[in-house]
């Protein structure tokens, strides 16, 4: 599939033992699509495209979901903690849904844009919602579809309407992964390249078991705004690499990587980031 932005890089970190290349590190965020009428865009969407990864298709899934989260938003734990208007959603390849965060915050007082503190406060999401909404993703699950990648970003809508609020996917935002995000490539490479010593460190303890282990590790992550890797995985149509413990160990790594907090409320970034393992 046609990435819509790729990034040559050839940066080579020698250790030890063995020794990890990046490779072409491939990252779609704003400053890459001007809008909906982009001609990438539409190229994307369509060859994105699936017929178990459309509205018809997940309805049934998404209403249940829905259902369950109109549930959470109730829960006297948190129902008066309640300030955006939206929930955002990942519908991954293997069919999981994955919880991206709560979205569409009223504009806050005039104050808190002042003070950086403030400002990530305010959006930030309280910690009993979002967990709650966590769990509740994670028992609905749609189709898996081997050899495809993309992700599905839906988005759906949190209306207050006596005596409760009610969710719906009613009328939702629904397109394929990395059309929003305002990561620039840089601040994405600083990480990496600060983060790299991890995974020479795995890479290498595995070397002293297979010593001729070798190949590529291709992992997709993606980026909310507070800096948080929300979910990481490998791509095994980009990897050569079989030793299914290594990488494992290479997602939950990046997993656990930490950026810089960007002020875009509802922001997602999404990069495919290829590792050459060699001796």
């Amino acid at each position: 599939m046609k990435s819509l932005s790729c990034i040559g890089l050839l940066l080579l970190a020698i250790f030890s033992n063995g020794c990890i290349t990046t490779g072409n590190m491939r990252s779609r965020n704003s400053d890459d699509l001007s809008g909906k009428n982009d001609s990438s865009f539409a190229e994307y969407q369509i060859e994105s495209y699936h017929p178990r990864r459309t509205l018809t298709h997940l309805k049934p899934s998404l209403d249940s979901l829905a259902k369950g989260i109109s549930g959470i938003l109730n829960d006297i734990r948190v129902k008066s903690k309640i300030r955006g208007k939206s929930i955002s959603f990942f519908v991954l390849p293997s069919g999981r849904f994955k919880n991206c965060g709560i979205t569409n915050y009223p504009n806050p007082d005039p104050q808190i844009l002042k003070d950086t503190a403030l400002y990530f406060a305010y959006y930030k999401p309280d910690s009993t919602l979002n967990a709650l909404i966590d769990s509740i993703a994670t028992v609905f699950k749609t189709d898996s579809i081997p050899n495809y990648t993309p992700n599905l970003w839906v988005t759906g809508n949190i209306k207050d309407e006596p005596p409760g609020f009610v969710f719906s996917f009613k009328d939702t935002s629904f397109y394929t992964t990395g059309l929003t995000g305002g990561r620039s490539r840089a601040s994405i490479m600083r990480v990496v390249l600060r983060e790299l010593p991890k995974l020479k460190h795995a890479y290498n303890r595995k070397l002293r078991s297979n010593p001729g282990l070798q190949g590529k590790i291709t992992v997709k992550f993606a980026i909310d705004e507070f800096g948080d890797v929300i979910f990481s995985e490998v791509m095994h149509d980009g990897t050569t690499v079989g030793d299914r413990e290594l990488q494992n160990e290479f997602a939950s790594i990046v997993k656990a990587w930490k950026f810089q907090r960007i002020p875009k409320p509802g922001d997602v970034t999404e990069v495919i980031y290829p590792f050459i393992l060699s001796q």
